[in-house]
């Protein structure tokens, strides 16, 4: 087999993937293993693929992986001559070469490989399927998903998850907001009221990464806990919430620099894809099929807000700002009721500073597919120094969460 030397750089919905002589080569981002990523390549339940990921590497057994380290995957790259798999990997096994099609069409079809093997002629053969005897399954790794605990709606054993009921019980623990987090109702002028949060990133995505006193600062990370601040605070107000990204270990925190992980599941609990494209239409599919749940119950008003952190230069300070939809007229009336409610307090907090931000349309997928009412919310700038201190405090993240939950109330008595 002719050898397919490193030619070029592949860099795929955020993923450094390397192409380089027989083997698939891949960087690790932090807190990620030796089974985490051959999970991501549907690896993870061959014994044989883990044995040949050590050999390949030079790693002991269950070594760490270092950040932004290359490293080769069991995963064999042939040159697809044209005709037809077995013939390109010299072996006449027909049901063997049905497998490796499903695989690539697999990693095509979640992002993993951006173009089919017939046209770029790069064919991916798994280890396991060259020396696995018949490609048994010999060493059966999670086999069952992690166990989330999950904050509310609680999810019941149907197929199809049912929300529980709108009220909570006051003084209840939710594992999602941590362990001395306490969620009191503490009154229900929010009941009938649903929302769905979506924190943005998350999983194989950080999003922007800024830099402070030479630490990383990743904007899922600052997104997601101020969306659980606005999600524990709505719950409070007898409102119904939904985290569409969800992070099973990561409460609300107090610490001013939030470490950086990769284990944010989307809801009820699907691991997160790495392409751009399938994580937006994973979390807009799971906002639409709990919307027709509650709007099968006459909730009174829906919405969705997802939560980022922009990033621009560094001299370029910015305001909390929103986007909505151009064709939303209700999106528009949200995020301008949101602008000004921040306006507001503002004002009333810091009345020399002023206040600039904007209200825009913008043409973006989750305020496009979802069919909640839907606002894009922006936190500022993640490289400018002054707006870092809006999130890196945890007062400060507090402030915007309480702000925001004050205008979507205002946006509330409006629809009541």
């Amino acid at each position: 087999m002719n050898r397919l030397f490193v030619l070029f750089f592949i860099t795929l919905f955020n993923i450094s993937l390397i192409w380089s002589q027989d083997y698939v080569r891949v960087i690790a981002r932090p807190g990620e293993n030796a089974e985490s990523l051959l999970n991501w390549y549907k690896l993870h339940e061959y014994q044989c693929n883990y044995e040949q990921f050590y050999e390949l590497n030079k790693l002991k057994p269950d070594a760490k992986l270092k950040h932004n380290t290359a490293y080769l995957l069991p995963l064999r790259l042939y040159r697809y001559n044209g005709k037809s798999i077995r013939t390109t990997i010299s072996d006449e096994d027909i049901n063997k070469a049905l497998r490796i099609k499903a695989y690539n069409e697999q990693m095509l079809e979640i992002g993993l490989m951006k173009t089919n093997f017939v046209l770029n002629r790069a064919l991916w053969v798994p280890i396991h399927e060259l020396k696995c005897p018949g490609g048994k399954i010999i060493k059966p790794i999670m086999t069952t998903p992690p166990v989330v605990i999950m904050p509310v709606p609680l999810p019941t054993p149907t197929p199809v998850p049912t929300p529980a009921p709108i009220t909570k019980p006051p003084g209840k623990q939710y594992a999602i907001f941590g362990k001395n987090q306490t969620i009191e109702i503490k009154s229900d002028k929010l009941k009938g009221a649903v929302y769905y949060i979506v924190s943005g990133h998350g999983g194989p995505d950080t999003g922007a990464i800024g830099i402070r006193e030479n630490k990383d600062l990743c904007e899922d990370e600052y997104a997601y806990d101020v969306s659980l601040r606005m999600a524990k605070n709505l719950l409070e107000q007898g409102a119904t919430v939904y985290m569409i990204t969800r992070d099973n270990n990561d409460g609300i925190r107090e610490g001013r620099y939030l470490p950086c992980d990769y284990d944010e599941v989307c809801w009820p609990n699907k691991r997160i894809p790495r392409g751009q494209k399938s994580r937006l239409i994973q979390r807009a599919s799971a906002i639409n099929k709990l919307y027709e749940i509650h709007k099968s119950r006459n909730a009174k008003l829906q919405r969705t807000l997802m939560i980022h952190i922009d990033s621009r230069s560094k001299s370029n300070q910015t305001d909390v700002f929103f986007y909505h939809h151009p064709a939303s007229p209700a999106g528009r009336v949200v995020a301008n009721q949101l602008q000004k409610t921040i306006k507001a307090q503002y004002q009333k907090h810091q009345p020399n500073r002023g206040y600039k931000g904007t209200v825009t349309a913008r043409d973006l997928h989750m305020l496009r597919e979802t069919k909640p009412t839907a606002v894009y919310i922006e936190l500022g700038n993640i490289r400018h120094a002054r707006d870092q201190q809006r999130f890196v405090i945890s007062k400060n993240r507090q402030a915007v969460a309480n702000w925001l939950v004050d205008g979507l109330y205002a946006d509330y008595l409006k629809v009541k």
